[in-house]
Formats: C-alpha cells, structure tokens, sequence
C-alpha cells in the first residue's frame, strides 16, 4: 500500500486504485483525532463507547481531509453479516448491513473495522464502487463473493474486470479461534487445509486469504487483487485491534467514493 498525508492525516492507498482520478479512496489508521483513550484518536465509529461529539469531528477532519463533505461518508449497521444494500441517496437506511454499492457520485462508501477485513471494490468500465466488512462470520458467509454477484446483476460488472484492496486486518500470525470457528471453517470454506494453521496446540485462520480465495473463485482475476499484508494487531499503533486492546476500542475506516 501507499502511505501518504493528506491535510494532516495519515492515510494510505492502493496501488491499484491509486492511478483513477474518477475516484476517491483510502485506508485511515487511529492517528489525528480528537478521541481519548482507549479510542485514541481517529475513531470513525458512532456505536463504540466513545463521545458521539468525538466521532462526529473526527469524521470531520477525515472529510476536510478528502475535501469531501462529511454527510457523504455511509456506512451500514455492521452486523457480521452477509447483506449488501444499493446505496442511491446519502440519507438511506442501511440497518443489518455489512456490504455497500452504489453507481452515484458523491456517495462515500465506508466500512469500520478493528481487525475484520476491510475489501473495497470499483469497476472502471462500468463507474460503479462497494465495500465489504468480513469478520469471520461475514467471510464464511461470503459476504466477498455475495458482493461480487451483486455487482454483476445489479450494474453488470464483470468479475474479471473488478479492481479489488483487501485492507488491513487481523493476520493468520495472531488470529487465534477455537474449535467451534474451525468446524465451521472446515465446512464452509473451500480448500479450508490452506486456512487453517495450526500451531503449538491452536489453531489460527487466515481470514484474508479466504476473503482472496472467494474473489477469485467469483472471477476476480489475482492481478487485480492487492492486498495491505499488514496486521492489525502487530500494528496496533497504527490501526485499531480489538485483539491487542482486549477491551474497548475505536476502529479505522476503509472508503472508496465515485467523484462528483
């Protein structure tokens, strides 16, 4: 990924999506807000424990950032689900809602995570972007494949076309889950050996490889694909991690907006 300030904050980018003037996209860390601890200080995220007046001017300094206004950042009511919504108008209710789409301008798709996966998608030919937010629940759901078949019979996008940033996330060094998570794993998810690891008696899931092996089974093409390789909570200075907090905590937003 590209790291870069911009008015002030951090925020970083994807290769892949970097080269489009037609969009707007990022990756916000925790850093350059007005948030206390435990929610230092860039929280985006109004259902944390957090002052609500807090997250509302941190979302305004990310939208003074983007130069963007700030009615235009939506996100769903996250619910570790598999539900993608149509976004058409700023003001759309979006409850039980992990996914996101839209074809309409000035519209800033954006998930809140601290240590889910964050996939953020744009087809160039057809002018249509979405986002995805995959815990394990959403990933063995698959909510990334669901979300690539939605943008193929909504907008008729081709898989094959689909620009893709897999953002950071909790990584397969530290995600540790018990064995009710790897029956299911073992279950759902194709190829699930490749996965699951297992060390010193734990097992460990790799949620960002099957968050990848899901697009590529819609289609995506792997060249397509980036992904930020950066783990949240070994990074956890720089992006939020409910793992490495072990209590409550703010969470960093992953965004991709179609330009007015």
């Amino acid at each position: 990924m590209i790291k870069t300030r911009v008015n002030g904050i951090n925020l970083w980018l994807f290769p892949n999506l970097a080269g489009y003037k037609t969009i707007t996209h990022f990756v916000t860390t925790r850093q350059g807000g007005v948030s206390p601890k435990p929610f230092d200080t860039l929280n985006l995220a109004f259902h944390t424990q957090d002052h609500f007046n807090n997250v509302l001017r941190n979302r305004l300094i990310l939208a003074r950032a983007l130069k963007i206004d700030p009615d235009a950042l939506i996100n769903g009511e996250q619910v570790h689900g598999a539900q993608i919504a149509i976004v058409q108008h700023k003001n759309t209710p979006l409850p039980d809602t992990d996914g996101l789409i839209t074809n309409k301008p000035g519209i800033c798709l954006l998930v809140l995570v601290a240590d889910c996966v964050p996939l953020i998608f744009y087809h160039p030919q057809k002018q249509v972007v979405g986002v995805a937010h995959a815990g394990w629940k959403g990933t063995v759901a698959r909510i990334a494949q669901k979300t690539v078949q939605k943008l193929q019979q909504k907008f008729a996008c081709e898989p094959e076309q689909l620009l893709v940033g897999i953002g950071p996330a909790i990584g397969p060094c530290c995600y540790q889950v018990q064995d009710d998570v790897v029956q299911i794993v073992k279950k759902t998810q194709p190829q699930s050996e490749k996965l699951l690891i297992r060390r010193v008696g734990n097992w460990y899931l790799d949620i960002i490889k099957a968050n990848e092996a899901q697009l590529l089974d819609s289609g995506v093409r792997k060249e397509n694909i980036q992904t930020a390789n950066l783990c949240t909570r070994c990074h956890s200075k720089t992006f939020y991690s409910a793992r490495a907090r072990k209590g409550p905590t703010g969470r960093f937003g992953a965004g991709i907006m179609l330009n007015p």
